[in-house]
C-alpha cells in the first residue's frame, strides 16, 4: 500500500472538515495566496486532482486531454459550479477516488504528468 495515498486521503479529510465550517461569504473572501479565495484554491485543487485521476486511470485519455490545453485557465473556469458546498463535495469525492487509485500502486511506478513522468510515491 502506498502510504502517501493514505496520507493524501487523511489530509484531504482534515481540509474538508475545516472547509465545511466556512460560511458562503468566507468562501469568496480573498486570501494572502495571490488574492485567491478559498473557492479558487479548491477549484484549482479539484482540477489538479481530476487531471491526476485521469493520468492514473487512463494514460492515453490523459495524453489526449493534455494535448488540448493551451494555457493555464483561471481556477473558477475549471469547475462547473459556483456553489461552494457543491464544489467541496465534488473535490472531496474526486480526491477519495484518486487516493483509492493510488493506494495499490507500487511506489516506483511511473505516472505520466504535465512535465516528466513521476514515481507514484512522488506523484
Amino acid at each position: 500500500m502506498l502510504q502517501e495515498a493514505v496520507d493524501l486521503r487523511s489530509e484531504g479529510a482534515e481540509l474538508h472538515a475545516f472547509l465545511s465550517t466556512l460560511d458562503d461569504a468566507t468562501w469568496w473572501r480573498p486570501t494572502p495566496f495571490l488574492g485567491w479565495s478559498a473557492f479558487d484554491v479548491i477549484a484549482h485543487l479539484h482540477a489538479g486532482d481530476q487531471a491526476a485521476r485521469l493520468a492514473v486511470s487512463d494514460t492515453e485519455g490523459f495524453r489526449r486531454w493534455l494535448a488540448t490545453r493551451r494555457k493555464p485557465p483561471q481556477p473558477r473556469d475549471l469547475v462547473e459550479t459556483r456553489e461552494p458546498q457543491a464544489l467541496l463535495a465534488q473535490w472531496h469525492r474526486c480526491l477519495a477516488e484518486l487516493g483509492g487509485l493510488l493506494e495499490n500502486i507500487e511506489p516506483e511506478t511511473r505516472i505520466g504528468w504535465v512535465g516528466p513522468s513521476m514515481a507514484a510515491q512522488t506523484f
